[in-house]
Parts: structure tokens; C-alpha cells; sequence
């Protein structure tokens, strides 16, 4: 019996050296390791910034017109054209206006592209008849993409912005 506890205590002992040691890593401190880690993504994340995407490579915004009526609601007239001879099939478009942090109401479509195409969106629950107005509007998106590609920003205004548009 005496053989077995001595043997028990010295598996415990060695097991404890084992553990302590395993425990102890690479001798850097905690913080050390994860500024590290920090120091390396930090690169990527000011990378994605700097580099915006392009939502319609090969391709101009003309213009984008902006017409309000008080039964009609607020459309959006956007003008595509080439810079290239290699041309998409399709580009995807897409308004939203936002009352706030709530979406009011977006249209979105894919259109075919040819050389110079215009894309016509309205919002139809914007206007006098409607339960929210154009003044109620905090800001206003246009966004789109071409087929495989990432969608993105086209033109982005604030409600200010959006009124001085519309009645200018």
C-alpha cells in the first residue's frame, strides 16, 4: 500500500511540473501577443477604407434627376452611360429614403444595358397623399452593381440635400 501512495504522489508531482510548464507558453506577456495581432489587421481594415468600391466599373452616372410630386412621390431619373466597349449585360439599381434609422420605402430593378441606358424609380408612398412627406425624409441612397459584382454607392444625400435637389 505504502508503494502505491509513493507512487501516486510522484505521478502527482511530475504532472503539476508538466502542467506548470505547459502553462507557461512563450514567456511573452498576454498583451504582447494580442497587440501583435491587433498591428496585423489593422492594415487590412485601413486598406478596405481607403479603396472604395466601384459599383459600376465601365461605367458614368450621367446624372441623376430628381422630380417630387405631391401625389406621385419621388423619382429618381438615373442616366448610365460606356466608358468602355466591353459592356455589362445588366446593372442592378436600387432608391431607398430612409425617415430616420427606418427604411420609408426602396424600388430597386435590373435593367439591360446597352451603350446609354436610363433607369426610372419612383417611391410612390412619398407625397401629400401618403403618410410620410418628403420632409419627413433624413436621407436618400442610390446604389448599384453590375452582374457578379458588389454593390455600392452611386449618389448619397442627406434630407437637406435631397429637398435642395428636388426644388432647385
Amino acid at each position: 500500500m505504502v508503494r502505491r501512495r509513493k507512487l501516486l504522489a510522484s505521478f502527482g508531482t511530475i504532472g503539476g511540473a508538466v502542467a506548470l510548464a505547459g502553462c507557461s507558453g512563450s514567456g511573452e506577456p498576454d498583451e504582447t501577443v494580442e497587440s501583435d495581432q491587433q498591428s496585423e489587421s489593422e492594415p487590412e481594415q485601413s486598406q478596405e477604407q481607403q479603396e472604395p468600391v466601384d459599383p459600376l466599373p465601365g461605367i458614368t452616372v450621367e446624372n441623376v434627376n430628381l422630380t417630387y410630386g405631391f401625389s406621385s412621390g419621388l423619382r429618381a431619373r438615373i442616366q448610365l452611360s460606356s466608358d468602355t466597349n466591353e459592356n455589362p449585360k445588366n446593372v442592378f439599381t436600387k432608391i431607398e429614403a430612409f425617415a430616420g434609422d427606418r427604411s420609408v420605402e426602396s424600388k430597386s430593378t435590373w435593367s439591360e444595358f446597352t451603350f446609354s441606358t436610363e433607369v426610372d424609380l419612383t417611391l410612390e408612398n412619398i407625397g401629400s397623399l401618403s403618410d410620410t412627406t418628403i420632409d419627413d425624409i433624413t436621407e436618400f441612397a442610390v446604389t448599384g452593381r453590375v452582374e457578379n459584382g458588389e454593390s455600392g454607392d452611386i449618389e448619397r444625400l442627406t434630407g437637406d440635400e435631397l429637398r435642395d435637389r428636388v426644388d432647385g
